[in-house]
């Protein structure tokens, strides 16, 4: 093996060791938007899961809305506090949107990364061959018809 072909199997060992790194950080970066999403949604789901229940079984309030019915008091908190739920599914939505995003990523890289480590397998093969006369591998056709002829 000479010292081009050397050359061009490090370039591409160089290349997969990034795209793995890079997978590592997407990784991270995963872990610690589910970390975010949690540090800034439980308190708010919390608040909300207390304020629905602090409310249904108060009398008070639902005698200052005018509902008599327990069931129907039920529904009417749901609409009162929808603005904080909705607010609570966006900022989720949000968080699922950036991870989806590193997944996507971290995927396209796995694939990169698959293509490369056959490029390189290939061409450690074909440098490895004994002193042959070696042909070019990325040749085509109209290449071989030529010298044919």
């Amino acid at each position: 093996m000479n010292d081009r072909e050397f050359n061009t199997l490090e370039k591409i060992r160089k290349c997969l060791k990034s795209k793995r790194d890079r997978i590592d950080e997407l990784e991270d970066e995963i872990k610690q938007c589910r970390q975010k999403e949690h540090e800034q949604l439980a308190p708010m789901r919390e608040e909300l899961a207390d304020t629905k229940d602090e409310w249904y079984n108060d009398p008070d309030k639902r005698t200052e809305y005018g509902i008599k019915k327990q069931s129907e008091w039920k529904l009417e908190i749901e609409k009162i506090l929808a603005p904080a739920q909705n607010k609570i599914d966006d900022i989720t939505t949000d968080y699922e949107i950036k991870r989806e995003k590193r997944y996507t990523e971290i995927r396209e890289l796995k694939k990169q990364i698959k293509d490369l480590e056959m490029e390189h397998a290939n061409k450690l093969a074909y440098y490895s061959q004994p002193n042959m006369q070696k042909v070019s591998i990325d040749f085509n056709v109209k290449d071989v018809q030529q010298e044919v002829k």
